[in-house]
């Protein structure tokens, strides 16, 4: 028997589920749920201190206080952030999560942001930072080397943001400017900026010749292979022969000894002696109990190492002769008793009468004044 169609408006009707009513995705306060954190990408540096801005989300209803957010962070690096150190700030669109953070190591570390709000309501979201390693800053320097000896010392000198950074962390390469390479060492200076570590950068190197030599020195960070570089100059000087600063009066000036005194007759005597070549000579007297020094004048050391200065005219009381050498790129002598520590007597008497008189006075020559 067939089936027969039910007329419209008779019998029951089929019950149909009502459409629910959108469920509200933002709760600021209370009976709302927070929106979607956004955590922004950090770029960040070794122990370099940040304070800003990690993550974002936004509410649609401002009305009430924003004290009841807490935040937390996971810094990937074992650390946390809580609302002792973090905050929720409001941006004027939405609110942005604030921190400081310094990290000690570089690396990419995985960053996890969640902020919870009343009725258990709670948004979490997950980002990165990129921690650059602690810039190295390197300084070059000039520094003096001999050739044909054996240079050794400080070349160069750099700055290690990383504060817990030690000379054993880094590797050192030296070109020297004349062709070699060597493998130099880092050591701890004795100042720097607060925070940071200062290196002095050393090497050993003979070079041969004379002249000026563009030197670069490379520091590697071993955990990473960081890299950084500065130029130096080095001045290689002649070598300074080992020769002795003397002088006194030249045997042109035919002296004689006489009763401890080197005595002359010539009235403008004859001086010379030896110094390192090129080295200024400077030339003074002091009569016998007579006070201040008088100066006699300056020469200059030939490329052998002999100097030679015609002074006067000189005559009166016996006087002792003292002098200054002042080689090149070097400090001055010490003032220097010459002749060997014998008082020079200049005299107009011939040397023949010069004897007997004093023998038969049996004393030291008298002053008669002098010329200087």
């Amino acid at each position: 028997m067939p089936l027969r169609k039910r007329k419209a408006g008779h019998g029951p009707r089929e019950s149909r589920p009502r459409p629910r009513a959108p469920r509200r995705t933002v709760e600021m306060l209370e009976r709302r749920d927070l929106l979607a954190l956004v955590v922004a990408p950090l770029s960040l540096t070794e122990d370099v201190p940040f304070n800003g801005r990690i993550a974002t989300f936004a509410g649609s209803d401002l009305h009430g206080s924003i004290s009841d957010f807490k935040p937390s962070i996971s810094w990937g690096d074992g650390t946390t952030s809580t609302l002792m150190n973090a905050q929720i700030v409001p941006d004027g669109t939405g609110f942005d999560v604030v921190a400081p953070k310094t990290y000690t190591q570089f690396g990419n570390f995985p960053v996890a942001v969640t902020v919870t709000g009343t009725n258990n309501s709670s948004v979490f979201g997950t980002g990165s930072a990129a921690v650059a390693d602690a810039p190295l800053t390197p300084t070059g320097t000039t520094f003096t080397a001999t050739a044909g000896q054996f240079f050794s010392g400080v070349v160069g000198s750099f700055q290690d943001v990383n504060g817990s950074s030690t000379a054993g962390d880094f590797s050192v390469r030296i070109d020297w400017g004349d062709g070699q390479t060597s493998l130099g060492s880092a050591a701890p200076a004795t100042t720097g900026q607060v925070g940071t570590q200062r290196y002095n950068v050393s090497g050993s190197h003979p070079y041969a010749n004379v002249g000026t030599d563009a030197v670069k020195f490379t520091i590697v960070r071993l955990s990473s292979g960081q890299t950084a570089a500065a130029g130096s100059t080095a001045n290689v000087i002649a070598p300074t022969p080992n020769i002795f600063f003397t002088g006194g009066l030249d045997p042109l000036s035919s002296p004689k000894i006489v009763r401890g005194f080197a005595v002359t007759s010539q009235q403008e005597p004859v001086l010379s002696g030896t110094a390192a070549p090129g080295a200024s000579v400077s030339l003074s007297l002091r009569h016998l109990g007579l006070g201040d020094p008088l100066r006699l004048g300056e020469t200059v050391a030939d490329p052998s190492g002999h100097w030679r200065l015609v002074v006067g005219p000189l005559g009166g009381s016996p006087f002792l002769l003292y002098g200054v050498a002042t080689p090149v790129n070097a400090p001055p002598s010490p003032t220097t008793l010459l002749n060997g520590g014998v008082p020079i007597f200049v005299t107009n008497r011939p040397l023949h009468a010069i004897d007997l008189y004093m023998g038969h006075r049996g004393r030291q020559p008298r002053h008669h004044g002098h010329q200087a």
